[in-house]
């Protein structure tokens, strides 16, 4: 049997180019998901095929923790967000009232 080539398969759809974290581990889950449902389709499990249930489960499992944390961390930078543009426009109102002076002296 061969538990290997689901975590290294794994790995090599990891986060890729433009895609957002969460989006890349949705893909993981539904490919993980798929295989399972195919061995689900089956009334009789070798002790390996069992095992390799057991495990894309567990996988599947954690990928869905994964995904929480990503989601929560996305939901945390968004009300940061306002905070950092309001600090940003600040600064630009700090700046802009420092050249006032420089006019009069020109």
């Amino acid at each position: 049997m061969k538990l290997d080539g689901i975590g290294s398969r794994m790995m090599d759809t990891g986060f890729s180019g433009g895609e957002s974290g969460a989006a890349s581990v949705q893909r993981q889950i539904r490919m993980l998901q798929k295989e399972l449902n195919q061995l689900g389709q089956k009334k009789q499990l070798t002790k390996e095929e069992a095992e390799k249930k057991k495990e894309l489960e567990k996988q599947i499992a954690d990928l869905k923790q994964q995904l929480q944390k990503i989601r929560a961390e996305e939901a945390k930078e968004k009300q940061e967000e306002p905070k950092a543009e309001e600090k940003a426009l600040q600064g630009k109102i700090k700046e802009a009232g420092k050249g006032e002076n420089v006019d009069e002296f020109l």
